[in-house]
């Protein structure tokens, strides 16, 4: 029997976008990096931070995909009073993103179908809800986040797939037409 070790991550940034909750990017020994969006917690004994694990965790193509709607989200947020529904949008590996109707926040999370690929999605804990200063704040740690995470410029056409390169208004959860079961496996 192999025994596996954990992997080893370096922290490339830690942003903090208001409250408990951080922005982060993280590169492991084999330079896979990921995107970290998580609450964090102070601890009495010399004030250090810690993560939790209530969060959630984009790969560099999510991430990506996260950005090029980033303006659609924001739109939708700032004019939310008009909305007559839930507006969500898929960002792959489960994650979703949900302006609301019922309380002022843009919630990102990730999602789970418990019966099997056939079922509806269902929220789960693992994700964040983001009121007006920490949406703001958000969308000015992306650029900042892209100073300190170069392999988000690094990616080619190839790494993410078509998909996830067309327009918002065809990733909007309402538009996608698929039943292949593909999504967020």
């Amino acid at each position: 029997m192999e025994i596996q070790t954990p992997n080893v991550y370096t922290e490339l940034c830690n942003l903090h976008i208001g409250g408990d909750i951080f922005v982060s990017g993280q590169e492991n020994e084999n330079g896979d990096v990921k995107i970290h969006l998580r609450f964090f917690q102070r601890y009495q004994s010399g004030g250090k931070i810690y993560p939790t694990k209530k969060g959630v965790i984009f790969s560099t193509s999510d991430w990506l995909i996260f950005e090029g709607y980033l303006d659609a989200i924001d739109q939708t947020f700032n004019n939310r009073a008009e909305l007559k529904e839930d507006q969500k949008w898929y960002i792959g590996n489960d994650i979703f993103v949900t302006v609301g109707t019922k309380y002022p926040t843009v919630d990102i999370r990730r999602f789970w179908r418990p019966n099997g690929p056939d079922d509806q999605y269902v929220p789960t804990k693992c994700g964040v809800s983001l009121n007006l200063l920490k949406w703001d704040n958000l969308k000015n740690a992306v650029q900042m986040l892209r100073d300190f995470v170069p392999q988000l410029d690094n990616l080619d056409d190839t790494e993410v797939t078509p998909l996830q390169f067309e327009s918002p208004s065809h990733q909007h959860l309402s538009d996608l037409q698929c039943d292949c079961g593909e999504i967020g496996q």
